[in-house]
């Protein structure tokens, strides 16, 4: 049988490691040096080679170039500054009526002494109107209240609790499904014969094909309201659903515009998930021969939170249907990035158990699920889009991050279908119906049509009393007072760090101090350390050698004891330790002290031949 060779050893010594250490560093200096050099990672872009000196007119040429760079600074200069003054005006308050006034008379003045020949348009700015400051304060003042609806979810966005407020108070209520370019043409003929009596259709998208049919209809509505006296028309909603978006479409095109929310939701808008409409705007709107119109544009409503029915949640499917509620209210409101919830599975479980499964299936790219088979169809989307961990494990978490943030960047195409029933006339609305897509036509662009269980009517209690400039002045405060606690909580932090700077020095000292203490116990010579177990430090090596001796002579009459009469074995338990067990010294010790050695043998003091030597 052949000799099996032993395993060597992979230890090296200290110059072998240096000397491969040194040559990779070498090595890798040179790869870097030579990689540099290489033509192939060299850009693309040529450099400006400049006015050769041989040009006859390069002083005229680099004069132009000089020109050019400082219109272009004073040019970048100027959109600074203008950029600065806007954000200034946007942050100074409210003019009031006086300095209105003052601006009025001191702009009028220079015009009275050369008239322009032509007369230009001053917008004036908005006042506040402080006696709508809640929303019980424009249901008051408003004669129609027009309630705005997502075409995709048309009852979801709807409130029995102020329809029937406005009804039982005599006023008149109507309904403005709005976003109706996103819907299919049969959805919106089956919804109509269901919705209340004045119910308009519109699209707020300019760019979409039914804008203007929609917009010359509800304008059409608007002059019949006005007949008699001027009225006043309020815009409520939930948030999102585009009430400012149709006041836009309203104003005539010379109009000023009213800030509305992105169509994909930014990332500063996820530190502050708040409607874009923070307070009424009244808004006054000429229809022609004489009619006016005012329109009040409100904030979203907010429910009211029943503190006791969730105190008395305790059965598992009354937490249920909670969750369920909430992720409703999350979704159809959809501020800020939903998409970036620390639990996203009660969102997309809210989305996926009302799609349909097969428009699901031809919108992602999925292969066949079984029906309510949510887990399976998210290992789907999740390998279809390649969301794999290590090891082959798939990440459903990204695969209904992915759900959510199609719904949140209105890219997951849903339509709630129509209740079964009787069908109604809508040949009112056939010149708006044509304009708008068929289902098929829909299914053939884009990533389809999903059909979608829409919701309920919401019969929960809407807050009325809340003080929209309060908290719009409030959530301002808030801002300036959390910048103020940051840099509090940072002048904070430098202070903290200095203390643990001077704390760290005193501990420095301290450790340094010990060392010293503890350096007078190492030789001059050899540099061993003195390693006891017990008693008091040695003063001198005479002193120690003694305490050796004595321990001699203990050692050596108890074994003359032992070998006289055999004691018997003791069962006393002995006393531990408090200290934690340290390793166990050596037998044979060596102590220096300048040139003094002393050394313990322990093979005489087993034999009790005499004493030891000093050596």
């Amino acid at each position: 049988m052949p000799r099996i060779r032993k395993k060597t050893s992979r230890r090296q010594n200290t110059r072998d490691r240096a000397k491969i250490t040194k040559k990779v560093s070498e090595h890798k200096r040179k790869t870097k040096k030579e990689a540099k050099k290489d033509v192939t990672w060299k850009s693309k872009k040529k450099a400006d080679p400049g006015v050769p000196n041989t040009f006859p007119y390069k002083d005229r040429v680099l004069a132009e170039l000089a020109e050019e760079k400082r219109r272009n600074e004073e040019a970048k200069q100027a959109r600074r500054d203008a950029q600065k003054h806007k954000q200034e005006e946007e942050e100074a308050d409210t003019p009031g009526i006086i300095s209105l006034a003052t601006a009025v008379l001191k702009a009028s003045a220079p015009a009275a002494v050369a008239a322009a020949p032509e007369e230009e348009e001053v917008d004036v700015p908005e006042l506040v109107d402080t006696a709508l400051a809640t929303l019980q304060d424009v249901l008051d003042k408003a004669d129609v209240v027009l309630q705005v609806v997502d075409a995709r979810d048309v009852l979801g966005g709807r409130s029995g609790y102020v329809e029937k407020m406005v009804v039982d108070a005599g006023g008149v209520f109507g309904l403005i499904v709005n976003k109706i370019d996103l819907v299919p043409r049969e959805a919106l003929q089956g919804w109509l014969p269901h919705l209340p009596k004045h119910t308009y259709l519109f699209a707020s998208d300019p760019s979409s094909s039914a804008a203007g049919p929609a917009r010359q209809a509800l304008l059409s509505a608007l002059s019949s309201f006005a007949i008699g006296s001027d009225k006043t028309v309020a815009l409520v909603g939930l948030p999102n659903v585009g009430k400012t978006s149709v006041l836009n479409a309203l104003l005539p095109l010379s109009a000023k515009k009213h800030d509305v929310a992105p169509a994909v939701p930014t990332a500063a808008s996820a530190k502050n998930p708040n409607p874009t409409t923070v307070k009424p705007t009244e808004v006054r709107l000429d229809l022609g021969e004489g009619k006016k119109i005012g329109i009040i544009d409100t904030p979203g409503w907010e429910f009211a939170e029943d503190e006791e029915e969730e105190e008395e949640e305790g059965d598992e499917e009354d937490w249920d249907a909670l969750e369920d509620r909430v992720a409703g209210d999350m979704l159809r409101r959809n501020l800020g990035r939903v998409d970036r919830v620390k639990d996203v599975f009660p969102l997309v479980n809210w989305i996926l158990k009302r799609s349909s499964d097969q428009d699901l299936m031809l919108a992602y790219n999925v292969p066949y699920f079984q029906p309510g088979d949510i887990q399976t169809f998210l290992l789907s989307v999740a390998r279809a889009n390649g969301r794999v961990k290590k090891h082959g494990d798939v990440d459903v978490d990204s695969a209904a991050r992915i759900v959510v943030r199609d719904w949140a960047h209105n890219a997951f195409p849903y339509y709630s279908a129509p209740p079964a029933g009787s069908k109604g006339d809508v040949e009112a609305w056939r010149e708006v119906l044509d304009a708008c897509r068929t289902r098929k036509e829909m299914r053939a662009s884009g990533r389809g049509i999903i059909k979608f269980q829409g919701g309920e009517i919401d019969q929960r209690e809407v807050i009325l009393d809340d003080d929209y400039i309060a908290m719009a002045e409030g959530g301002e405060e808030d801002d300036d007072e959390d910048e103020e606690e940051e840099d509090e909580d940072e002048e904070d932090d430098d202070e903290d760090e200095e203390e643990d700077d001077e704390d760290e020095e005193d501990e420095d000292e301290e450790d340094d101090a010990s060392d010293d203490a503890d350096a007078l116990l190492i030789s001059a010579e050899d540099g061993e350390e003195l390693d006891l177990e017990d008693g008091p430090e040695p003063s001198s090596g005479s002193d120690l050698a003694e305490e050796d001796e004595e321990e001699e002579d203990e050692v050596e009459e108890e074994e003359e004891v032992e070998e006289r009469e055999p004691t018997p074995p003791t069962t006393k338990r002995k006393r531990k330790s408090d200290v934690v067990p340290v390793a166990t010294a050596k037998k044979a010790k060596r102590v220096s002290f300048g040139k003094n050695e002393i050394r313990v043998m322990e093979d005489e003091r087993k034999r009790g031949k005499g004493k030891r030597k000093r050596s």
